[in-house]
């Protein structure tokens, strides 16, 4: 929900939503170290063990949320005009979807969720296995989200001279190697690298999709909407089916195997993705047809 209210804020300058979506990877990294050292203070004795009060971090959710709840009081609100707006209806976007160029861009968006999903559930796991001490996890966990706030900053720039087709097939291949690296890597501080560099794919991947959606919805409207449904399929069916198969698979093969063959599954949609994509730019005759959309007035202010 909050991808989509920054893209409807953003609307057709959806390519700076990695600006933005940045602090929240920023507000991820330093609540978890915040949480983590408070709670490192708060220990009790259980049958005769120390064990941290882990109850103290229920205190500090609480606490951030009801500070984003202030502060969206202050934030400005419009709603698109009643008489503009009828022309426009969720019909024509799922349509928009699901046309051939749209609905492969849509289902690599699941598939990279799916990739999040293993490795934000496993992959700290994973580095425990290899032989890593607690701080090298810590070290892992806050530098990953530090490099996924630089992806997100550099996301823009990276689309805006490279393009969508060619930012999104550049992670995938980049997830190839990594995730190959990490089925085979046995150094624990080699496996945080790479660990790390995952953090870097995401925060680009992710945002080149919502740029993805901004695109589609300046031709159909629905700004809201459109990052709605496509963050759905990310982070809703990718990832959630990404942890569920994950578990699935490394209950059977273990986690390293479970790294390969998500690897070879990455090259696969790499190659499925490129062909895609070039077979669409044959048939339409020319470049890249997202420079080709126009915003779609929704709102009374837009249509003058």
């Amino acid at each position: 929900m909050p991808d989509a209210l920054v893209v409807g804020f953003l609307k057709e300058n959806v390519s700076a939503f990695g600006s933005i979506r940045m602090w929240g990877e920023v507000g991820v990294g330093a609540g978890s170290f915040i949480v983590g050292v408070v709670v490192d203070f708060y220990q009790s004795e259980v049958c005769g063990e120390v064990v941290n009060n882990y109850y103290i971090s229920f205190y500090f959710f609480a606490g951030f949320i009801a500070v984003a709840m202030f502060t969206a009081i202050f934030m400005e609100v419009t709603y698109p005009d009643r008489e503009i707006s009828t022309d426009i209806n969720l019909l024509s976007l799922v349509k928009e979807l699901m046309k051939f160029h749209n609905a492969v861009y849509v289902l690599v968006a699941c598939f990279l969720g799916m990739f999040l999903g293993l490795h934000d559930s496993f992959g700290l796991w994973y580095l425990d296995e290899l032989g890593a001490e607690p701080y090298m996890l810590g070290i892992a966990s806050g530098l990953r989200y530090t490099v996924a706030v630089v992806g997100y900053v550099i996301s823009g720039s990276v689309v805006n001279k490279f393009g969508l087709a060619c930012t999104i097939a550049a992670c995938l291949l980049l997830y190839v190697a990594v995730y190959m690296g990490l089925a085979f890597v046995l150094n624990p501080w080699l496996g945080m690298a790479l660990f790390i560099v995952q953090g870097l794919l995401y925060g680009t991947s992710w945002a080149a999709c919502v740029v993805f959606g901004g695109t589609v919805s300046l031709r159909v409207g629905f700004h809201t909407a459109t990052q709605g449904l496509l963050g759905g399929c990310h982070w809703g069916l990718g990832v959630g089916s990404g942890m569920i198969v994950s578990g699935f698979m490394i209950n059977k093969v273990g986690v390293a195997k479970t790294y390969f063959i998500y690897s070879l599954m990455s090259l696969v949609v790499f190659v499925l993705f490129s062909l895609s994509h070039l077979l669409a730019r044959f048939r339409e005759g020319k470049g890249n047809s997202d420079e080709s959309y126009k915003l779609v007035p929704t709102s009374a202010e837009d249509s003058q």
